[in-house]
């Protein structure tokens, strides 16, 4: 699946970043995102459907799977991915998480 990725501008702290991606997390599109601690700055997922012409500064498309992790229990993987996936692809799309 490919997702826009964007990097956002440095904070001037965690909490001011956490501010911005709680913004961001309600723009159409969003699927995921976390904060860079060290850089004070956004990192954040989005449907490449919803990219409106060419790339800005920060953006790139990256190639993302999900999937359990050899070391982990793949049954709670499974079960704690299936909300990304619906997420993702809706539940009407009929997607489903298979575990590998």
């Amino acid at each position: 699946m490919k997702l826009l990725k964007q990097v956002g501008p440095k904070h001037d702290d965690k909490g001011h970043a956490q501010d911005a991606l709680a913004g961001i997390a309600v723009v159409p599109g969003f699927v995921f995102g976390y904060v860079d601690e060290k850089e004070n700055r956004c990192v954040s997922f989005h449907r490449v459907s919803d990219l409106g012409g060419e790339l800005q500064r920060g953006q790139q498309v990256v190639d993302v799977v999900f999937g359990p992790v050899p070391e982990y229990d793949h049954e709670a993987t499974t079960e704690t991915l299936k909300p990304v996936v619906d997420a993702i692809f809706g539940t009407k799309a009929g997607a489903s998480v298979t575990r590998m």
